[in-house]
């Protein structure tokens, strides 16, 4: 009966993610609609490891998810090239160059030299997989620079992004309530076995599926409780822009906050609860509303005492642990950081691609530190590689701060809004992993950033031609 429901779920979804990538394809390619590309991903690309372990399920073949996974490569060059094709004079297109783009385009090539030169011991191969996955990152920043939205194009992103936040919910509570892991079900073990790996921890999952103490770490159908987390504040960044601009449907939107919050503590994710507070004060500090300061903080401390008062002792160790640095997982990360922050000082000049972190093409045998989005660069690329990308994420939170407020009351400053609170919640997560990691949330953030900073004052695209393959 199981294995029934499992290939009935991969059948539905696939007949789903079958229909959303033609109608994608048809938008994209014969319309020139590329606002089209994000509700595929963002449906995509927020179940795409549970869609591989089910084809899995179905096929006993690995090769399905590894087709499954390499699917948003290619919608995401099947963009690009069709964005070049609509310009019939892409070389007469005018570029306004920012600082960011300025900044960024020096780190790619940065990126580039140590990914074809001699550098490191890693293969050339284990190269070629991480600068892959650095290049689609710049492939959606260049896209957002370049994306022209109309008003019904940002609610369709917007409320994609709530919907998913939504269906995440309704899974967490019931893994919550049932106390069990939808991927125990789904097949989890079997699938990370056939890809190489072994089950870790208590549930025969991986350890990140766990907290310290012991305590399940729900994660619905994302990879990792640590992804939920993190696009639980994404999804609050929607709602509460979402509120402010539409009265109508404000209830709905305080709604899909609050289901974002629950899932924010389902994940049981340290970073991004921290990031949660601290989006709340930076909100505070773009509205500039001195009330909105003391709310966070009461949130801050309401949180402390619900814990303290209600909260399991699991939950409560957990706190108290995570601030005093003492269990086992907050001693990791800093002993990655000194391990990376010693071969920085003794390579400033950096060893090499897929050397540091956990990304695709890093091997476990040979890679130094991590657990540090700016460590792992530094010890890749070196201190010039550390301060290009530190450059680029403060110009991340600046730049759609600085389009908000240009466009701030109209439709227009929802995405900045988000990109600029996101990013600021999202630098707790860059100090304590290898956040970049996390798919989704990188590449939709980093187009959110392009698409703020060709809104802001003097850096618009020009609308694209009305031209079709070819023809009129």
């Amino acid at each position: 009966m199981s294995e029934l429901i499992l290939t009935l779920a991969f059948l539905g979804l696939l007949l789903f993610l079958g229909g959303l990538f033609f109608y994608t394809l048809n938008e994209i390619v014969f319309k020139g609609n590329f606002s089209a590309l994000w509700p595929f991903l963002i449906f995509y690309l927020s179940g795409y490891l549970t869609f591989q372990i089910l084809a899995y399920q179905v096929s006993q073949d690995i090769l399905l998810g590894q087709l499954i996974k390499l699917g948003k490569d290619a919608m995401l060059l099947l963009t690009v090239g069709a964005w070049l094709v609509y310009r019939k004079n892409i070389w007469h297109t005018p570029f306004y160059g920012t600082k960011a783009d300025k900044v960024g385009l020096a780190f790619m090539g940065l990126v580039v030299v140590f990914w074809l030169l001699p550098i490191g011991p890693a293969s050339f191969v284990n190269k070629s997989i991480y600068f892959k996955n650095t290049a689609l990152v710049a492939l959606m920043y260049f896209l957002g620079r370049n994306m022209v939205l109309e008003r019904k194009h940002i609610y369709w992103i917007c409320h994609s992004l709530l919907a998913v936040m939504v269906m995440a919910f309704v899974v967490s509570s019931l893994e919550q309530f049932f106390n069990t892991h939808l991927q125990t079900l789904i097949g989890y073990e079997a699938h990370h076995m056939a890809e190489g790996g072994d089950p870790t921890g208590d549930y025969g999952l991986t350890w990140t599926f766990q907290a310290a103490s012991g305590a399940k770490r729900f994660a619905a159908f994302f990879a990792t409780p640590l992804e939920m987390g993190v696009f639980a504040n994404v999804a609050f960044a929607t709602s509460f822009i979402l509120y402010r601009q539409n009265k109508k449907y404000k209830v709905i939107y305080a709604l899909t906050a609050l289901a974002s919050v629950a899932c924010l503590f389902y994940s049981h994710s340290r970073a991004p609860i921290a990031g949660f507070f601290l989006m709340l004060t930076f909100i505070s500090y773009v509205f500039g509303y001195f009330r909105y300061l003391v709310y966070a903080f009461l949130a801050g401390g309401g949180f402390v005492l619900f814990l303290y008062f209600f909260g399991s002792k699991d939950l409560w160790y957990f706190f108290i642990d995570t601030l005093t640095l003492s269990d086992s997982s907050s001693a990791g990360h800093v002993l990655e950081w000194l391990i990376g922050l010693e071969s920085m000082l003794t390579n400033p000049q950096g060893i090499g691609l897929a050397m540091s972190g956990d990304a695709g093409g890093v091997i476990d045998e040979i890679h130094v530190g991590g657990e540090n989005q700016f460590i792992i660069y530094g010890v890749q690329l070196g201190v010039l590689g550390l301060l290009l990308y530190a450059l680029l994420v403060y110009y991340s939170i600046k730049y759609p701060l600085m389009a908000y407020k240009q466009h701030q009351g109209t439709d227009a400053s929802i995405i900045p809004f988000i990109a600029t609170t996101f990013k600021a919640s999202f630098l707790v997560s860059l100090m304590a992993a290898n956040a970049e990691n996390y798919v989704f949330v990188t590449l939709f953030s980093w187009w959110a950033v392009g698409y703020s900073i060709q809104l802001f004052k003097g850096a618009a695209p020009v609308p694209i031609q009305k031209w079709r393959l070819g023809y009129e």
